[in-house]
């Protein structure tokens, strides 16, 4: 057990799931609405569903959200009230070949309030060399 959520051992694939904390989101009518279900949200992205971390982040950046915002949000939101289900899942990997792959990536002034974003990947990964293309393919699992 992690905090937050659910272990699950599939075969050799370890899965992370949510235990419940999906039920209490709801759509945004508010503004406090907004504010407390950006924070639900955000909280389950960070802990299994990284494919909805961006939207929340945009949404975390609106003092005072514009009825667009509350739409985009609100559909980020049931987004994740559809997929309760969905959870990271981790391969076996070999330790003894296992490397660090860090990819970053910026955008500069790309917020509505002018400052910049950062964004970066972290995969523990198994790397395989294809000679004849000069290129390789990782095997491997996300951890931030």
């Amino acid at each position: 057990m992690f905090n937050g959520g659910i272990v699950f051992l599939e075969g050799e694939t370890l899965t992370l799931r949510q235990k419940g904390q999906g039920k209490r989101l709801e759509v945004a009518a508010t503004k406090q609405q907004y504010v407390d279900q950006r924070a639900r949200g955000a909280y389950i992205a960070s802990i299994c569903q990284p494919e909805a971390c961006f939207d929340l982040s945009s949404a975390a950046q609106h003092q005072d959200p514009t009825e667009g915002d509350t739409k985009a949000l609100n559909k980020r939101i049931r987004w994740q009230m559809e997929n309760q289900e969905r959870g990271l899942h981790f391969l076996p990997l070999d330790l003894s070949a296992v490397r660090i792959f860090v990819f970053v990536d910026g955008s500069f002034a790309n917020n509505r309030d002018l400052t910049s974003q950062l964004g970066f990947a972290i995969i523990l990964a198994n790397e395989e060399m294809r000679s004849d293309e000069g290129t390789f393919k990782i095997r491997g699992n996300l951890i931030r």
